[in-house]
This record gives C-alpha cells, sequence and structure tokens, in this order.
C-alpha cells in the first residue's frame, strides 16, 4: 500500500532550496510528510538565539524598557528555552553552542550593535508596531493539485529595517566561522530575494540585505555584518524562476496522483542532496534497497502542523481536516 501524500498548501524558500537539492527527499518530506524525533543542536541552538534577538528587540521598542532590561531579558529567554529543549531531548549542555554560551553571543551581539545608539532600526508598520521576526505571505498564480486554490508563498525575516530613509532586511545567522566572502556568497541568496519579492507585492521596496553573522567559536564570540545589494532585475529572475520550480514540483505531483510511481516522477539526486549539511540524508535507505520504502514507513512517521489546534497531527486526520479522502 501506497503512503497517503498531500502536496503542501503554503510554500517558502525552504521548499526551493530542498527541491534543489533532491526531489525525492522533498517529496518525503513535503509532500509524504515524514517525520522523526530528533534534536539538531545547531538548529536548537539557531532558534533560541532569534528568540532572544526578538524578546530583546520587543522588550526596547515595543514595551519600551531601557536598553539593559532588555538586552537582560532576551539573554534569560536564549538560556531558559535552550536549557528546557536540550532537557527535553537529554543532550549533554557541555557543548560549544550551551544555553550559557549563547546568551553570551547575544550580549555579545548588543555590544557590537547597541539598541541605544543602533544607526539601523526596525520599520515601524502602519499598526504602530515594529516588522520584528515579520511575516509576509502572497498568493501564486499556481493553483494546488488537490484543493485546486492558489498556492501561497511565505516568508518569516528577523526584521525590516531602516537605515538613512531606506529600507533594508535584516538577517542574524549564528555559524562557526566568518568567510571574509561572506557577501560574494549571498549576493544571489533565494532567502532574501524571496523576502524582497514578498516585501514589493506589499508596496515596500527593500534597497538590500544586511546579513549580520555570529561565529561561536571556543576562545571568541565574533559578530560581523555584511551587505547585499538587491534591485528589481534580481527580483524578477528570482520570481521567474520560483514559478517555473514551483510548476514542475505540481506537475510531478499531479503524475503520481494519476498513478505513476512517485520515484519515476520525483528524482533521487545521488549527488550532493545526499550529504547536505554534512549529514547523511534520513531517506537513504529508500535508495539503497527494494525493500526501503518498508524501513521508512517503519521508522517515520507521517504528521502534518495543524495551526487550529496547534499541535502535529497524523497525515491522515489533517487531510480529512482538510475534506480531502486519503
Amino acid at each position: 500500500m501506497t503512503a497517503p501524500t498531500l502536496f503542501p498548501l503554503i510554500l517558502s524558500n525552504t521548499d526551493l532550496s530542498a527541491w534543489s537539492n533532491c526531489e525525492l527527499r522533498y517529496f518525503r518530506e513535503r509532500c509524504q510528510n515524514y517525520r522523526k524525533s530528533s534534536f539538531n543542536i545547531d538548529l536548537s541552538a539557531g532558534g533560541c538565539f532569534a528568540k532572544g534577538l526578538e524578546t530583546t528587540r520587543k522588550m526596547y521598542y515595543n514595551e519600551k524598557l531601557s536598553a539593559t532590561e532588555a538586552v537582560e531579558g532576551g539573554y534569560h529567554t536564549v538560556i531558559d528555552d535552550l536549557h528546557e529543549l536540550m532537557a527535553k531531548a537529554h543532550a549533554d549542555t557541555d557543548t560549544l553552542k550551551s544555553p550559557e554560551r549563547m546568551g553570551l553571543a547575544l550580549k555579545e551581539y548588543f555590544r557590537r550593535f547597541p539598541l541605544d545608539n543602533e544607526e539601523v532600526v526596525p520599520a515601524e508598520l502602519e499598526d504602530g508596531s515594529y516588522a520584528i521576526e515579520h511575516k509576509m505571505t502572497a498568493e501564486l498564480p499556481i493553483l494546488h493539485p488537490e484543493l485546486g486554490v492558489p498556492l501561497i508563498f511565505k516568508g518569516k525575516l528577523d526584521m525590516f529595517a531602516k537605515n538613512m530613509g531606506r529600507t533594508y532586511i535584516v538577517d542574524e545567522k549564528t555559524t562557526k566561522a566568518i568567510t571574509g566572502n561572506t557577501a560574494d556568497l549571498l549576493a544571489t541568496s533565494g532567502q532574501f530575494l524571496g523576502y524582497a519579492w514578498l516585501a514589493r507585492e506589499k508596496g515596500i521596496t527593500v534597497v538590500g540585505a544586511k546579513i549580520r553573522k555570529v561565529a561561536i567559536q571556543v576562545r571568541e564570540i565574533k559578530v560581523e555584518e555584511f551587505e547585499v545589494p538587491i534591485t528589481d532585475f534580481q527580483i524578477d529572475l528570482w520570481y521567474k524562476s520560483m514559478l517555473v520550480k514551483v510548476q514542475t514540483m505540481v506537475d510531478k505531483y499531479k503524475e503520481t496522483m494519476e498513478g505513476k510511481d512517485f520515484k519515476d516522477s520525483f528524482i533521487p539526486d545521488f549527488q550532493h542532496g545526499c550529504t547536505s549539511f554534512f549529514k547523511p540524508c534520513p531517506f537513504q535507505d529508500g535508495c539503497k534497497s527494494k525493500y526501503g520504502e518498508t524501513f521508512i514507513e517503519s521508522n517515520f512517521q507521517q504528521l502534518c502542523w495543524d495551526s487550529e489546534s496547534r499541535q502535529e497531527v497524523s497525515l491522515v486526520d489533517y487531510k480529512q481536516l482538510l475534506g480531502l479522502g486519503v
């Protein structure tokens, strides 16, 4: 029996990146919705650091606390949240990205970019709030293959910011090292061009992205900023490329709806996609053995996030909520 599937209702740069790495892995993660409980210190530490930045900025700009109070609040957010995640996963806190060290990284960040002496400040929105951890969505001119409604493209950026009257995307990234050619490496980043397209759809003109890298190293914590310009030409080219990719995803998914074997439509990469981020693909069994599907089905669950109940539910139950048969 073939595992149930559901084409994603909402797409993001993560989908485009996953698709470029390996079509088959994309299908397993985003259409079959295979999940397995796991703990990744890099993702968890980065997520808690981002939450700490958000807390700090909202305390300072929205709640009007002092810079010292706001940074202290963000510091404790990082430490408490990461300790909680690591405790649930029974993870060893004696690591380079420990809760305390990530808290220190946040303090180092605001020493480099002090709240009360910062030239790059969050953009103020129409409702008086600030564009901190700002979410945007826009409809695409491509219909969902099962529901027949327009697909949605979304983005969530760390901050829209103003600097000398111009609007920038601000993105913070934790890393192990900072290279001098970072700006060149990110000059055509789809992540930022996608944000810029979403902004343009809302009538906001973005002139560039300011990428702030925070290197968590053994002897020190480094913080550096790189600026990447963004033009309408780049946004237009990205948009055309994105539509071609999404249409291809939909067309291949429709082939599986018509009875075609998904491995004949969603092609395995057998290249860099097998070892993204220096880790083996979790679905390797499916490409190594004719019994691979059985191994995958026994080791993974098919789960979807239900925004109404704010919890994960089975793919079968989620499809029923959408009025789709399995």
